[in-house]
Formats: C-alpha cells, structure tokens, sequence
C-alpha cells in the first residue's frame, strides 16, 4: 500500500527507516531517478527484491550496514543491495528451502524481464544487483532485442 501511496522512492525511505528505527542496522539509500517515475510493475518489483534482499542481510548475514542504490539510464534501471554482514558460499550444497528468499528475487527479477545477480563469500558481505527496463516496454517473452526492426521490415 505505501508503494501505490507514495512511489517507490518514499516507499523504500519509509522501510529502511522503520528497520533502522527498530533494530541495530543502518540502512543508507542513494538514488539518482531525478523527476523520472517508475512504473509501477518495476517498481513493484524492485521494492520486493530491497525488502527481501535487507531481511536476509539482517536475519542471515547479521549486517550493521545495507547500501542500496537505484539509478537509471533511459533504458535500463539498476539498483544494488550491499551489506557488511558474514555472507556465505554460493556454491556450498543446502537443503531445497534454503536460500528460498534468494531465488524468489531471482525468478521476480526474470518475470519482469529483468536480470538477477549476487555476490557474496564466508566474511565478506553479500551484494544482489538488479537490473530491469526502464523507459520502453520490456520484450515479449522469446523476442530478441533488435527483432523489432525485423518485424516490422517484413510487414509484421
């Protein structure tokens, strides 16, 4: 509901400082969108994928400190999540249900057309990057970008 209220840069400013208000990490936000209004389904979307990204650098990694940062391009809009917490091995074998939070954020950042990447090790901390199409409609599903211009050149 704040998401639709107030737009995602609000919105994110609201859950960091309630998590920063309640408990004993810091959260510190950077954007650079200007005016620029994402769209709702992106920003759905990336408000999900920084909710669960922080819940898991808190209750897994015990971080102190979570950066985020969002910019955008005119075609594309990334935003980064990184802690200071333990981190761990990303190929070490777990039960199925583990790293279930992780793998959402993987498949929500692929439903929306957009691309998923972690990065973490034993101390280290863990980084997600997220990137999505900001601006022009993503692709359909199976389109290839520059098959457009395919398309319409052969009377599509």
């Amino acid at each position: 509901p704040e998401l639709d209220a107030l737009g995602l840069r609000a919105a994110l400013r609201q859950h960091f400082s309630q998590v920063t208000t309640h408990g004993s990490t810091r959260v510190h936000f950077r954007e650079t969108l200007g005016r620029r209004r994402v769209p709702d389904d992106t920003a759905t979307a990336l408000f999900r994928v920084a909710q669960e990204a922080l819940t898991n650098a808190i209750t897994h990694g015990h971080a102190k400190r979570v950066d985020v940062s969002i910019t955008a391009s005119k075609q594309t809009i990334r935003m980064t999540v990184r802690d200071d917490g333990r981190g761990f091995d990303l190929l070490e074998q777990r039960p199925a249900r583990a790293h279930m939070g992780l793998r959402v954020m993987k498949e929500m950042m692929a439903s929306a057309g957009g691309a998923f990447r972690i990065d973490s090790g034993p101390r280290k901390g863990t980084t997600v990057r997220v990137s999505l199409p900001f601006g022009a409609a993503a692709p359909e599903h199976g389109d290839l970008p520059g098959d457009e211009a395919a398309a319409k050149g052969a009377g599509a």
